[in-house]
């Protein structure tokens, strides 16, 4: 009997502590010592979510934390940061706007990020002002984020000129049968404009397991499909067929203009960032495994988005090793 009091006195004692320490506890709400102790413990538990780079599972603690909450500084800005990352960038904007509203000094590097939401959404004066803003605050110093920064306003100022003078194209979502709610990106296609591939994060990979390891999205695939007879669009996308794809990461650079082979890039623990190449066995109508190309294109450093002239004589390809003109 003595144990169990001891047990329950212990936890109502870690309850009190836990409120008379949360930052984020609101000394006006009507709930009880717990609710103060539930957000604290919610706000912790989302950021291990996104120190594990899960953003949708940190999203939804956050909002819990919100609907205890709803002026909680801290969990809109992250709010915003858990928008950010998805993409939904008039979200991310809502929030931060909610954020700083309530606490304009939330975080050292808001006006970065507030420029980041900017930038993406076509504000670009908005965008350049914050960056600006940024710089001023940090006039000196010598990080990742200024340098970004400086980098990111004359982006801006590109943009703006490029926006005077738009070019004349029209840009069409190619449909249900090619895009999915999933991601799609890195498309190729052939000289003779029949055949795209591009890779995917979908549940139709092989395998269909989620990179619990990464960001909690299933792994890469390579797809395709062909244009159809009448030249109008496009046939249902199917991953390729052969021994190209497997249950983790497999990601296509492009395509011969021929169809011949395709350029797959690789990261995994046998091969960290390199680019491969896979042939078509017409015979087989299949998809080759792919080899690892050797030296000079692959070294020790990260390789990458190949791309190969119609005459087959030269590659071009993206590298981090030294001689580049990047920050290396």
């Amino acid at each position: 009997m003595k144990t169990t009091f001891f047990v329950l006195a212990s936890l109502m004692l870690f309850q009190i502590q836990a409120y008379s320490l949360d930052p984020y506890a609101s000394d006006t709400t009507d709930t009880g010592i717990f609710s103060g102790a539930t957000a604290s413990v919610k706000m912790a538990a989302a950021k291990r979510e996104w120190n594990d780079n899960n953003m949708r599972g940190a999203l939804i603690i956050y909002r819990e934390v919100l609907a205890i909450e709803p002026d909680n500084a801290q969990a809109l800005y992250w709010t915003a940061k858990c928008h950010y990352k998805l993409k939904s960038y008039d979200l991310a904007q809502e929030y931060l706007d909610k954020c700083i509203k309530e606490d304009p000094k939330i975080n050292k590097d808001v006006d970065f990020f507030q420029g980041q939401i900017y930038h993406r959404l076509s504000r670009l004066d908005e965008a350049i002002k914050a960056y600006e803003q940024f710089l001023a605050r940090n006039e000196g110093k010598k990080t990742f984020e200024v340098e970004d920064a400086k980098k990111f306003i004359q982006e801006c100022k590109f943009a703006k000129s490029q926006m005077s003078n738009p070019a004349d194209v029209q840009i069409t979502n190619l449909g249900t049968e090619v895009n999915t709610r999933f991601d799609e990106y890195c498309p190729s296609i052939t000289a003779n404009g029949k055949l795209l591939v591009f890779t995917s994060r979908r549940s139709t990979t092989e395998g269909g397991e989620i990179d619990e390891g990464g960001d909690y999205k299933y792994f890469e695939d390579i797809y395709y499909s062909e244009r159809t007879e009448d030249g109008e669009s496009w046939t249902k996308a199917f991953g390729v067929d052969g021994e190209v794809n497997t249950p983790t990461y497999d990601a296509v650079l492009s395509i011969a203009p021929d169809g011949s082979s395709i350029f797959v890039y690789k990261n995994n623990a046998s091969s960290q960032g390199d680019i491969f190449q896979s042939y078509y066995d017409r015979h087989e109508q299949s998809w080759r495994a792919p080899e690892k190309l050797p030296k000079p294109v692959n070294t020790s450093y990260f390789e990458s988005s190949a791309s190969i002239t119609s005459d087959g004589e030269k590659l071009y390809f993206i590298s981090e090793r030294v001689g580049g003109m990047g920050r290396g």
